[in-house]
Order: structure tokens, then sequence, then C-alpha cells
């Protein structure tokens, strides 16, 4: 086999790299690429060796391919049973019930407690997380516990750590590095540099949602991705279904997408796959740097033996929360089978549980899907499109119109001419350019209170004309300039929707 000559790749300078960058982008600023990961923590657009500004020794990743641990609602031995014939290696159990006699003989994790103790020593970074913690924020109180651990009680034989992942790849495979650098770095502070760190990863429920929740299988499997790659002792799958009632198909997928990942993607091959991405180095360093900090600030201020009744802690990460939501509810991230592709098809049996108690779990979707299940609840109104004009921005509109109502649940017709329009209409959706509206739009609004006076009418978009629309009897306008959540719960409202 020919080796790889390297000297065919010549080097090229940070200097080199930021003018073809700027060549590439022409009138756009470099700056624009810039990506705020979360609060006070931001990626470059590049970085070489001489750029990276947060150098630190990377941690130590396990050689061993992370363990397959089936997560299980209930206690059900059956299940248990089944799911260590089919290639688990350990359970997760999410409750306090009780063990039946007959749970087999296996390592049964169990949700973590912020107020956790034992000879393990685990630690909690799932809780806030699922609660609306930033990362950096998780961080620094998982470094509390186990220094208010480590300061109170003998040393642990093995520090095991609990956390959330979510999604979002590149930060998820950088926060469980940062996890491992942080533990350490407290480790060492007590002496004590050879205790093992193991950490058991947990797919999050703050992602997962109710409605589409076949979606919820993509959400996953990028999560347990990122799980793996960051080096996580141990993975836990929640099933796609987790949130309402889980049933025997997916319990069998959630162990399938890890055993995909280890077994046919080979994940687990590499014991640092991420290393030398100097974006994932580099965030790596910023959120240890940074949880660092914030965990001094912490000692100064919080009693880590009483996490779970600290007000200001509580009222920082809902802050944290609301911020992470507002995204959503702007309609500046989209959750794919929710606000973006939902399918008007979806039912669900009831709206899931919410969390309880101090920190009590959150899930991004949650607004968005008590709004359409209240709505589901409701008479529906009959609504059509109504498309006039050039193709292009007609079709355009009309997409935009039928997927923002299908958010709420509610069934779109479409008709081609006003004569096509059935007598039990109730809201007509005018869709068409901005040239169309200005050439049409009022006598398309006069055709339709002459045919039908009782019909709301309704412009999707908001055309130079919109004035002299709304003069016309145009009652409202549906347009991506106001903040989603908001501007849906107006249509439902104009609808005559009790929301």
């Amino acid at each position: 086999m020919t080796s790889l000559d390297f000297t065919l790749f010549p080097p090229f300078t940070a200097s080199e790299w930021q003018a073809q960058i700027a060549k590439e982008l022409g009138d756009r600023p470099a700056a624009s690429l810039r990506w705020q990961v979360e609060p006070g923590i931001t990626l470059e657009p590049f970085y070489t060796t001489d750029t990276l500004t947060h150098p630190v020794a990377l941690p130590t990743l396990p050689r061993q391919p992370a363990r397959v641990v089936q997560y299980l609602a209930h206690p059900d031995a059956e299940a248990a049973r089944l799911a260590l014939a089919s290639g688990a290696q350990a359970l997760y159990l999410d409750s306090d019930e009780n063990l039946p006699t007959d749970w087999p003989e296996t390592h049964t994790f169990r949700p973590p407690s912020l107020d956790a103790a034992g000879p393990r020593a685990s630690i909690d970074a799932l809780t806030l997380r699922e609660a609306g913690a930033t990362r950096v924020e998780t961080l620094a109180i998982a470094a509390a516990q186990l220094s208010g651990r480590l300061a109170h009680a003998s040393p642990p034989a093995a520090v095991e750590i609990v956390a959330s992942v979510g999604p979002e790849w590149v930060p998820e495979v950088a926060f469980l590095r940062a996890l491992r650098l942080v533990a350490g770095s407290v480790l060492h502070a007590y002496g004590l540099d050879d205790t093992p760190v193991s950490v058991l990863a947990v797919t999050s429920r703050y992602h997962m949602t109710a409605y589409a929740p076949h979606t919820n299988l993509l959400r996953g499997t990028l999560a347990a991705a990122a799980a793996v790659v960051g080096g996580a002792d141990a993975l836990v799958v929640r099933p796609y279904d987790a949130l309402i009632a889980t049933t025997a198909m997916s319990l069998r997928l959630a162990r399938q997408t890890h055993l995909l990942l280890r077994d046919e993607a080979h994940l687990s091959r590499t014991v640092d796959a991420a290393a030398g991405a100097f974006a994932i180095d580099e965030l790596t360093s910023l959120f240890a740097h940074a949880g660092w900090d914030r965990f001094r600030q912490l000692r100064q201020t919080t009693n880590p033996s009483s996490f779970l009744h600290d007000d200001l802690l509580q009222a920082r990460v809902s802050e944290q929360h609301q911020a992470r939501l507002s995204a959503v509810l702007s309609g500046k991230e989209r959750i794919v089978g929710v606000t973006l592709s939902p399918s008007v098809a979806d039912t669900i049996p009831a709206l899931p549980a919410a969390g309880t108690g101090a920190f009590a779990f959150q899930r991004a979707a949650a607004s968005f899907e008590a709004l359409r299940y209240t709505a589901a609840n409701q008479p529906q109104p009959r609504v059509s499109l109504l498309p006039f004009g050039d193709a292009a921005p007609r079709n355009a509109r009309a997409g935009f119109a039928r997927d923002f109502l299908a958010i709420a649940g509610i069934w779109v017709e479409e008709a081609q001419a006003t004569h096509e329009l059935s007598s039990g209409t109730e809201c007509v959706i005018l869709c068409a350019g901005d040239t169309a509206f200005a050439q049409e739009g009022i006598g398309h609004i006069n055709a339709l209170r002459e045919r039908l006076p009782a019909v709301s009418i309704w412009v999707a978009g908001r055309p130079e004309n919109a004035a002299a629309l709304q003069k016309a009897g145009a009652a409202f306008f549906l347009h991506a300039r106001a903040p989603l959540y908001d501007h849906l719960r107006d249509a439902l409202a104009a609808l005559r929707l009790s929301i």
C-alpha cells in the first residue's frame, strides 16, 4: 500500500484562509458566519492550530464502545429480559417504582437526582439541562455537585455523571467532552486524579414532540451519535413515543438505533472520532472554561447540598429556558413535525404530562402542541385558499398559508375560482404576489363579498397595498414577519377558536 504524500497538500496560513473566505463571501463580512452556540459562546467561521483561542488538554475518552442501555418507563420484567436478550447490556428505569421479584440480575440505572449520594458519587447533569439550563450552567452545577460531595464525604471509588444529550450534534459532542474536563479539574483539586469518571448519556426529552412522534427518531439518532462521538461510556436512547406510551416496536427501535451506530456506522471504532476537528476542540475549551468560571461563582453563592431549594438558581435556569424557548416561539428555530412540515393528520389522545417540582423538565414544542390540542377539541372552521396571479408567488404564499395553519392542525382546502367556493366556507385566504394583489386584490375581495357576504377574507403575505386591501375588507394578514406563536394565536382567535 502506497503511503500518503502530504507534501502534495501545501500548508495555508490563517491569513490565506481569511483572504479566500473574503473572496467567496463577496460583500458579506466573515463575521456573518459566526455561530452563537449559546449566550457567551461563539464559534468563528474557521480555525487553524494558530487561531485556537482557548487551547486545553483534551479529555481521555473510553476505549470501549458505549454500553447499550435499554430505556424502560416501568419495571416490566418481561420487557427487560427481552431487551437483554436482544443486545442491551444494562437497563434504565425511568421510574421510582420498586423492582419486581423476577427482575433480571443486571445493572439498572435510575434517573439522577441533584441530591443524590452513594458510593459512586452520581452527578446529575440531566435535570437542569432538561429544565432548560444552558450547557455552561449545567457544567458548573455538575462541578459544584462533585465538589460538594468530595468536601463532605469519603473519596468515591468512581464518579458517574448522568447527562442529557440533545440533537445539536457539534455542541453536544463538545459538551460531553467538556464534562470530563470539568470533572477532572475538580478531582485534581482534591488530589484524586486517578478516580475513574464514567458518563451515562440519555437522549433529551427537551427536544421531543408528542405530535409527529416518529420525527423523534431523527432527533434521537442525532443525539445518540453525539453521545457516542462525545465519549459516553453508556447510552440510553429514549423511545420515540416515550412522551405518551412506549410500545414493543419503539423500545426495539431505541435499542436498534444504538446497535446501528455501533455495528454498522462503526462510530465506536475510533477512540476519539472528533479529535483534530478544530471547531469541536475550540468549543470544548470554550465550554470548559466558561463552565469552570461559572462554577467558581456558584461556590460563593450556592450551597451544593441544597440546589433543589435555591430560588436564585431556579430563577436563573427558568430565565435560560425562556431564552431558549423564545427562539422557538418566534419561529427563528423550527421543530420538525411541529412548526416545520407539520401534518394535519396527526392526533394525540392527550397532552403529555408536564414536569413538576423544582427544575421540572421542559419541552420546546409544548406551547405549540398545547395550542394545537386546544384547537383540535373544538369544531373545525372551514378554510379555503384562493390563489391567483403568477404561479411562483401565488404557490409560495399558498404553501406558507397551508403550512402555517397546519401547525394548529387546521385543514385547508383550495379553490381555483370564487364560484368553486362552497356556501359553508368560513374563511378564504387570498394567495398571490404583490403585483397581482395591486392589480386584482380588491376585485377579488369585492367578488367574495358578493358571493359569500359572511366569509372572513384573509391575505397571505403583507403586500405593498395592504392598507387598501384592509379597507376593502381583508380581515387578517398571514405573514412571516410576526413572531410565529403570537401570530398563530391571533389567527386562531380570528377563526373564532377559543384559545
